[in-house]
């Protein structure tokens, strides 16, 4: 009585050992970087005990988490066993990352600052997805109880203890969102971005790189400062990266970069998604009875329209299929 139950599942375009970099907490300070990035509401972790010895894949360790919580109730604490370890899903590669609370008497509930929450099983799995590839299958379960403070009982008498309780174990679940922004962010930091010489002059284009609109009052030019092309800014979005001196910058880059491994090229990352190559702009268009290659703006002459089906955009604006256009003929290739 008094838990809640909830469960949340996304598919990201990464590979195992970025999503395990990007959970790794073997040091209490590891720990408060991945708190203070993932939970809004955490307000402090530590890793108290090792049981096992870390193995880069598998871990398990004792922590404890104090996080903040809405409206009227007392911030949560608890006192949980993690577990990390490999496992095999449907035959299937897969990493599980999961928590549940154990008492310790060397980690007493902290009555004056907090209410000791009770995790019954959540965490986190990941699997790597049989008809994608590519892609990985995450799923986050989450089963608390966050009990009744000494000075909550009225709030528990009025049934607001259950509503809030509910809120927050739903806004965290929401939270699974910002698994494929960080793999992303993380992704992006592992590459050197452009300079403002490196970047194509927008003089030198008038319609956007991926969905090919017309720049005009109400779409302005942006330079993605990854691959360098002008697009416009809803084809481009700001991802806060973090750099090797530990400052967060903010950087503009292009969804399609988003999902590009450091060393890939165009050429690579097309050749991860399902697709195949239509012809030039010229010949896309002829077929639709729209225009002629003459009368192609100098861009688009030697350009290539691919049609694929890839998650392009940060999670607010999921794209499951659409077309790109590629501007360098070598990176036209044939796609199955």
């Amino acid at each position: 009585p008094g838990s809640t139950l909830y469960m949340g599942v996304l598919d990201v375009a990464a590979t195992m050992d970025e999503v395990i970099a990007l959970f790794r907490t073997d040091s209490t300070a590891d720990a408060k970087a991945f708190a203070r990035r993932f939970n809004h509401g955490t307000v402090d972790a530590v890793d108290l005990y090792t049981v096992a010895r870390p193995s880069g894949r598998e871990k398990v360790s004792v922590v404890w988490h104090a996080m903040a919580t809405k409206a009227l109730l007392k911030p949560r604490d608890g006192c949980f066993l993690e577990c990390n370890r490999d496992v095999t899903v449907d035959g299937q590669r897969a990493w599980v990352r999961s928590y549940t609370s154990i008492d310790l008497a060397c980690c007493p509930p902290m009555l004056e600052s907090f209410v000791r929450m009770m995790s019954y099983g959540t965490g986190r799995l990941f699997v790597e997805s049989k008809t994608r590839p590519g892609y990985i299958t995450v799923s986050f379960v989450t089963h608390v109880d966050f009990c009744v403070g000494p000075k909550e009982w009225l709030m528990d008498a009025m049934g607001c203890r259950s509503f809030v309780s509910e809120t927050v174990v739903a806004w965290r679940t929401r939270d699974l969102l910002l698994v494929d922004r960080f793999l992303r962010e993380d992704r992006l930091s592992r590459s050197r971005f452009l300079t403002v010489q490196e970047l194509v002059p927008q003089s030198r284009r008038q319609k956007c790189h991926t969905c090919a609109k017309p720049f005009g009052p109400l779409r302005s030019k942006a330079n993605c400062f990854k691959c360098g092309q002008v697009l416009c800014r809803a084809c481009t979005s700001t991802w806060h990266i973090v750099d090797h001196d530990g400052l967060r910058t903010k950087w503009r880059v292009c969804a399609p970069c988003t999902v590009r491994s450091p060393n890939s090229t165009a050429r690579q990352c097309l050749s991860s998604t399902k697709g195949r190559v239509l012809g030039t702009v010229g010949q896309c268009l002829n077929k639709r009875g729209r225009t002629d290659e003459s009368s192609m703006s100098s861009d688009q002459s030697d350009s290539y329209v691919v049609d694929f089906i890839m998650d392009l955009d940060p999670p607010s604006r999921r794209w499951d299929q659409g077309q790109v256009v590629l501007f360098d003929p070598a990176e036209l290739i044939e796609l199955d």
